[in-house]
């Protein structure tokens, strides 16, 4: 037995001897394959139409983890997929297939779909210009074998369901990654940095799942790092360094389940070494290699973590979902000046150009530079002849976002989801806050801040790319910068305080019940994921 479930037990051994009773839920797990198709699809992830599939490194799958409060009957249910991404088309199948079969016992609400961000797998389930382009099609076999492979997951977990406890700790991952954007990083204010030891969060947080016979039967971790050890010369389905640490766990346990997330992870490299022309380069011989080490890293970290304290969650269950229109987004207490009009809005989406020039891990068109913050000939034809960004969308995203493609006002096919899911889960003092975003270090800094003010619990995690997929969001200061992460945030640079503005909201009726909160889907995004689901069959 690990010391965690050895003193989980002899926790409540000890509260029951005095007469107090060890929080109890009741908690289920359950794992199933995701792996297909493994030859001739495009992987999702470096956007490189080079890097098709053939063949497997290691298998992906989706882990289920669900946690009810039996004196309320509340549940959440936490499922992490071995993925570039859960893009939209398959969130809400999965959503729609669970109303079928648990008539609302599992909904958008109580539901988080959550990805590693594996840039080696194959790709093709988003029913969107942007991010199925390089796939060169809609790969149905992919889409039915990952939604099938979750419900799957999901039946086990909610079969299996047991009585058991829940405790949580963290840990630090010594040489765990590298800000590939430490320009951009320092353009945030000096006292806000200062607050930090470092440009990139080192910390693993890990919820660990015990049943009443001491059992432990799931881990449930999160880490900023990004799974791109593996290069886009690589064409082996793989779960990156994610999913080789999740391998290494899981086969000291046993028979545990254990899954590692991403939070804060858009700066965040794997690859620790500058070679100074703008690359950075991994430690290993090999990609391979290099995975197993970043992947054997965040192993030590979460073995300590399993066998070390931990805390007791104790207290209620509660999930809240809500949609948000975000280029659309107006900013509560914020006036427009003469000087900025578009200060308290967000935008329609826009790609900016320095998003071409790709990152560190993988430079893409040498033609474009990050941290470029003048026009270029080729972004500016490009413009011309797909879509012309107007000078008022220029305003509204900034002077500085030099245009690339004005993907939001492409209508006759759509580029990206714009309409986007916000969701915040309490488990006990424990809150995690979902976004559909990659999020820069500081950007997910200042989420957690926000939604632990709202719900005044003891720690908060993020889930980035949960749900949907929608590119980036970084702090407002990086966003000027445009290096590629700032180029990649879509929706302007008051996205990061819109995405804040709505964790508070969402969060405030996750404190109180009796705060309204608007759970419909618009019929705009209901109308668009059929068409586009119809379009590709």
């Amino acid at each position: 037995m690990s010391r965690t479930s050895f003193l989980g037990v002899a926790f409540c051994l000890v509260a029951l001897l005095v007469g107090q009773l060890c929080e109890a839920y009741n908690i289920g797990i359950g794992k199933s394959d995701i792996t297909e198709p493994a030859a001739e699809v495009n992987m999702m992830g470096y956007a490189d139409i080079q890097q098709g599939t053939a063949g497997i490194l290691n298998r992906l799958y989706a882990r289920a983890y669900m946690i009810e409060n039996p004196a309320t009957a509340s549940r959440v249910l936490f499922v992490h997929c071995d993925l570039h991404s859960v893009m939209q088309l398959v969130h809400q199948e999965v959503i729609a297939q669970l109303a079928g079969k648990y008539d609302g016992v599992y909904t958008t609400q109580n539901v988080v779909l959550h990805a590693t961000h594996t840039h080696s797998g194959p790709g093709g389930t988003a029913g969107y210009f942007l991010h199925d382009v390089s796939i060169l099609d809609y790969i149905g076999e992919n889409f039915d074998k990952i939604v099938a492979g979750i419900l799957d997951a999901i039946d086990q977990a909610h079969t299996t369901a047991e009585s058991g406890t829940i405790r949580w700790n963290k840990g630090e991952v010594e040489k765990g990654g590298k800000n590939r954007s430490p320009d951009a990083y320092l353009a945030n204010p000096k006292e806000e940095r200062k607050l930090y030891a470092d440009n990139v969060d080192m910390t693993m947080r890990a919820l660990h799942f015990i049943n009443d016979a001491g059992k432990l039967r799931g881990v449930l971790a999160f880490y900023p790092v990004h799974p791109t050890s593996l290069t886009a010369s690589n064409h082996l389905i793989s779960g990156d360094n994610k999913g080789y640490a999740e391998f290494l766990v899981e086969d000291k346990l046993g028979d545990a389940v254990v899954a590692i997330g991403i939070s804060n992870a858009a700066d965040v490299s794997p690859n620790l070494i500058d070679n100074g022309d703008g690359t950075f380069s991994s430690e290993g011989k090999t990609d391979i290699e290099s995975a197993e080490i970043m992947g054997q890293r965040q192993y030590d970290t979460l073995s300590s973590l399993i066998d070390g304290e931990s805390e007791l969650i104790e207290g209620s269950i509660s999930g809240k979902l809500s949609y948000v229109d975000f280029s659309n987004v107006t900013l509560n207490g914020i006036e427009p000046i003469e000087a900025d009009l578009y200060m308290h809005k967000t935008c329609p989406a826009l790609i900016g150009q320095n998003m071409a020039a790709g990152t560190e891990d993988g430079r893409e068109l040498s033609m474009f530079t990050e941290g470029n913050l003048g026009g270029n000939i080729f972004s500016e034809a490009i413009g011309a002849v797909i879509k012309k960004t107007p000078q008022w969308m220029q305003d509204c995203q900034h002077p500085n976002k030099a245009p690339l493609l004005a993907v939001g006002l492409i209508e006759l096919v759509p580029w990206t989801p714009t309409i986007l899911p916000v969701q915040v889960v309490k488990i006990g003092q424990f809150a995690i806050a979902v976004t559909t975003f990659e999020t820069s270090t500081m950007a997910g800094r200042r989420m957690r801040d926000t939604v632990k003010k709202a719900l005044n619990v003891i720690e908060v995690e993020l889930a980035s790319v949960s749900n949907a997929y929608a590119q980036y969001v970084t702090t407002k200061e990086e966003y000027l910068t445009q290096h590629y992460e700032g180029a990649s945030t879509l929706f302007g640079p008051n996205q990061l305080a819109a995405v804040q503005q709505d964790l508070a909201r969402v969060a405030a009726s996750v404190a109180d019940p009796a705060v309204p909160l608007d759970r419909r889907l618009p019929s705009r995004m209901t109308t668009c994921a059929h068409s586009q689901r119809m379009s590709t069959k």
